[in-house]
């Protein structure tokens, strides 16, 4: 009985132990390239919902995004993407650096 019981036990530490380590990966570690591919790649997205927009590579990425859209600048992409991510109910993680389980303002792929 007692070896069961520590068998047990060793299976509920490896049990927790793997959960709390499926809960810290990263589930969007490069952010927006995670989402954005095939039917969400921003070249057709960006044409399809904003006709006039300047043309844009296949292979953009959120810097070339930001040389037009910086934060502060009249075309900063905060609030739309912030609306539009919201409404589709996708997690802050999914683009911001998060800290002590906060996102930050920090973005996810972009370059310094």
């Amino acid at each position: 009985m007692k070896k069961l019981g520590m068998a047990l036990g060793l299976v509920a530490c490896f049990v927790m132990a793997f959960g709390v380590l499926a809960v810290a990966a990263d589930k969007y570690p490069n952010g927006c390239a995670d989402c954005h591919v095939k039917e969400l790649a921003f070249q057709p997205l960006i044409k399809k919902l904003y006709p006039k927009h300047p043309g844009v590579s296949p292979t953009m990425d959120i810097n070339g995004c930001l040389k037009c859209h910086k934060a502060g600048s009249k075309l900063a992409l905060n609030t739309k993407m912030h609306d539009s991510h919201q409404k589709a109910k996708i997690a802050c993680d999914a683009c911001h650096i998060m800290k002590d389980g906060k996102a930050t303002a920090e973005l996810k792929g972009v370059k310094k």
